[in-house]
């Protein structure tokens, strides 16, 4: 990979949705199968900013994707989340919103090249985790990527990499 340049940008979601649960015992459940009624028990009765503070300390990002090019990217790595600034149970299940994914990316593309940066969302499944099992939040309105100079200075600072060595 020529001219490579190290990125930083930020995924951001108005609203993101969980498309699967995988229950501790290996039950999944989905869209039309579960998914819409099922709560965290450790969130019962949590709402506002205990309910976002439990999420957002349980929530994580994996790489459980493939790059549509993947020869555009030498690295991914996750620097941290910021927000959601709402998290509650509706009837479609649990709903995140205004949730940014801030990623450090060496890549060959340049600055101008945003739509082929936004491969990036085909890579990562922001997940959210507890004894229960595992819920991946892979159903989002409203997404969009951009290029930042600054991170946050309350982000949530999440590790996690992908390399195409």
């Amino acid at each position: 990979m020529s001219n490579v340049q190290c990125v930083k940008i930020s995924l951001n979601f108005e609203t993101m949705r969980p498309r699967k649960v995988v229950l501790g015992n290996g039950e999944i459940l989905e869209k039309d199968g579960g998914i819409e009624d099922f709560v965290f028990s450790e969130t019962t009765g949590m709402q506002g900013d205990m309910l976002i503070c439990w999420i957002s300390r349980h929530m994580n990002i994996v790489f459980d994707g493939d790059l549509d090019n993947p020869e555009n990217f030498s690295k991914v790595k996750i620097i941290g989340l910021y927000g959601p600034s709402s998290v509650k149970y509706t009837s479609d299940g649990l709903a995140l919103s205004d949730l940014s994914i801030y990623i450090e990316a060496e890549t060959s593309l340049s600055e101008d090249d945003i739509d082929e940066l936004e491969d990036i969302f085909h890579l990562i499944v922001p997940i959210i985790k507890s004894k229960e099992g595992e819920m991946e939040m892979t159903e989002w309105e409203s997404y969009n990527i951009e290029i930042v100079e600054e991170l946050p200075s309350n982000l949530q600072f999440v590790e996690a990499s992908w390399s195409s060595l």
